[in-house]
């Protein structure tokens, strides 16, 4: 089980009942049907950045990244309007 701090800005995340390994790449998995989340993007890290859902659609457009690898805390909020900001960016 992984829990996430409700503070915006705030990276951090306790596993519970789970013996952490520092440096150690897990699988997240969904905890109603152990499904793993879909992998988003890498994470600078090496490790993947699991999709974290913020819409019932399921896009990509509107997801949390928070990275596989224990000890490692990067994570992002990927919006709509993040992804018009990077294509006005690529077309520069």
């Amino acid at each position: 089980m992984l829990s996430l701090s409700p503070i915006i800005g705030d990276r951090e995340r306790t596993f519970v009942n789970f013996s952490e390994v520092v440096g150690e790449v897990v699988e997240i998995c969904c905890p109603n049907c152990s499904v793993p989340f879909p992998i988003y993007n890498e994470c600078s890290c090496g490790a993947h950045l699991v999709a974290l859902f913020t819409s019932p659609q399921n896009s990509f457009a509107k997801c949390i990244g928070i990275c596989q690898r224990l000890g490692c805390l990067h994570s992002e909020l990927l919006t709509e309007r993040d992804l018009r900001l990077f294509s006005r960016l690529d077309a520069l």
